[in-house]
């Protein structure tokens, strides 16, 4: 790869390399695209790297060849314009045209109290993101590794991100695919609840967390819309 830099320099490009805080990819019309790197975020995958650009984009790199997703089943996710799931902006690839890296929003994690934020802060988003979950296993998508970890909880909307272990299924496993997502959305409820729970000493009981595993998401949801803050109906349940 070859490329001419700032100054008008005939540079040669090593393949997916960071020099002087650039690294330099080929977008999906075969141009040279190079991407400015402000900083390396800690992640504790080794599958993949992830950047923040200097335009405040987040640049995620694929690491391991058995890692890279399937780009036809990303698009397809993509297409579907899922409202709580994250937008990539651009996919990028390496001299040989194998799939390497995207291009995305950065999404800051809000370090609010989600028990203290109002109640439809989780009502609307849950419900939205169960209707997500369904849609995809009507296209027999399985929700693979969707989990607390890929949730990202901001100021006014929670993002899942990072589809990259979403697999198809067949026609046949379709309801064992509804089912599964619906369990895998389900359980980043009930894990987001525990998580907060913990800043609140007497929410962290052994009756309170049996009550919340055994309450249904949805009914959940349903219940926390008759309380100004999510807090006020969990403390009625000790």
């Amino acid at each position: 790869m070859f490329y001419y830099d700032e100054n008008s320099n005939f540079v040669r490009v090593p393949p997916i390399k960071t020099i002087n805080n650039k690294q330099y990819y080929y977008d999906e019309n075969r141009k040279i695209i190079q991407i400015y790197v402000a900083e390396k975020i800690s992640t504790p995958f080794n599958s993949h790297e992830v950047y923040r650009t200097a335009d405040n984009k987040c640049l995620k790199k694929f690491r391991l060849r058995g890692s890279i997703p399937d780009l036809y089943l990303q698009k397809m996710i993509q297409s579907m314009n899922l409202p709580n799931y994250y937008k990539v902006d651009k996919n990028f690839f390496d001299e040989e045209g194998n799939y390497r890296s995207i291009l995305m929003p950065f999404y800051e994690s809000s370090p609010e109290d989600i028990l203290l934020k109002f109640s439809d802060y989780l009502t609307d988003n849950f419900t939205s993101i169960f209707s997500s979950f369904i849609r995809l296993a009507d296209e027999k998508i399985r929700t693979n590794d969707a989990n607390l970890e890929n949730t990202i909880f901001m100021e006014d909307k929670i993002i899942i991100i990072d589809t990259d272990k979403y697999s198809v299924s067949s026609e046949e496993e379709k309801e064992e695919v509804r089912y599964y997502n619906l369990e895998e959305a389900q359980d980043i409820l009930y894990q987001a609840l525990a998580k907060a729970a913990l800043n609140h000493p007497e929410l962290c009981n052994s009756e309170f967390i049996e009550w919340y595993k055994q309450e249904e998401p949805k009914e959940i949801c349903r219940k926390l819309t008759r309380y100004k803050y999510p807090i006020d109906y969990l403390r009625r349940k000790i």
